[in-house]
């Protein structure tokens, strides 16, 4: 297919998706309630009426902000047709032709906003794409061979959003673990997610498996510092800790064992191995578990 009639196919579909409706999701609600009270349908009709506003510039970003819901839809035709740097412009040129429009679907009611499609909220929307990004045919390769049906588009929607700089070693990194991994859909989808920010973190010349270990570390530490301070909350109140210079833990200590659990999940399937920690802060016993062995873990902290 030539440029010209694929940056015409990729408007034609995301007018449809326009013409179908947009959902506003409960984060978008609550942003609107927080940000002009509460309005009504009518309100927020003639609010939503000043596009170019800059109090209502923000709600207009946020409602055209294209979820991995909708980028699922557009993969395949961004994975088939190999769209060039450059392409955007074309894309929205196309798309303005259309006279492109949408309807603003309310949660918990249904009602219905129509709303004309602003030329820069199309243009945000069609870079949020990111439709001239290529994957590593051996990481196309590796989610077709071992990730399930079900969850390979949603995978490389993941790695089009990713910002990562691929290279050997981390591609390679990235293979074995989709190749030697063994979970369910939600925690390998948690899995995928935790080891392209990993990836994004660490540069070219780090070792994969000890800067794994350090952040394993860190969380580790992270926990402990939540042990404590839920221990001196039993004997003294939070603003009494505070004046004392006692700081509230940056992380729930669910999370931080959540991601532990996660990185021991990583190392033992791609290396082979994990670290094992000892506490140093406290008197909890946090050490010695076995990979995947979440709930041990939790246990000891409980």
């Amino acid at each position: 297919m030539n440029n010209e009639k694929r940056c015409e196919l990729l408007a034609q579909e995301i007018d449809r998706i326009f013409r179908r409706g947009l959902k506003l999701g409960d984060d978008v609600r609550h942003y609107i309630d927080s940000t002009f009270a509460h309005p009504t349908t009518e309100a927020l009709q003639e609010i939503l009426a000043d596009a170019d506003d800059a109090d209502v510039m923000p709600l207009i970003e946020l409602i055209f902000f294209p979820d991995e819901a909708i980028q699922a839809e557009l993969e395949d035709l961004l994975s088939r047709e190999g769209f060039q740097d450059g392409d955007d412009e074309k894309v929205l040129r196309c798309l303005l032709c259309r006279n492109a429009e949408t309807r603003i679907h309310l949660p918990g009611s249904g009602e219905a906003i129509p709303l004309p499609v602003p030329e820069w909220a199309a243009g945000e929307f069609i870079a949020r794409l990111k439709i001239s990004g290529k994957a590593d045919p051996r990481l196309v390769q590796a989610i077709h061979e071992h990730v399930a049906a079900g969850l390979q588009t949603p995978f490389k929607v993941k790695l089009r959003n990713s910002r990562f700089v691929p290279s050997d070693k981390k591609i390679l990194f990235l293979c074995n673990l989709l190749d030697r991994i063994d979970a369910g859909a939600e925690e390998m989808a948690a899995i995928f997610d935790f080891t392209l920010a990993f990836l994004d973190e660490i540069d070219e010349g780090t070792a994969i498996f000890k800067a794994l270990m350090d952040k394993k570390k860190r969380y580790f530490r992270s926990a402990e510092q939540a042990v404590k301070y839920e221990e001196a909350l039993k004997t003294d109140n939070m603003e009494t800790l505070l004046l004392r210079g006692v700081r509230m833990p940056h992380i729930d200590r669910g999370d931080a064992l959540y991601k532990m659990g996660i990185i021991d999940r990583i190392a033992t399937a791609v290396f082979g191995r994990t670290e094992h920690l000892a506490p140093v802060s406290t008197g909890a016993d946090l050490g010695g578990y076995d990979a995947g062995d979440l709930k041990k873990v939790i246990d000891s902290l409980s």
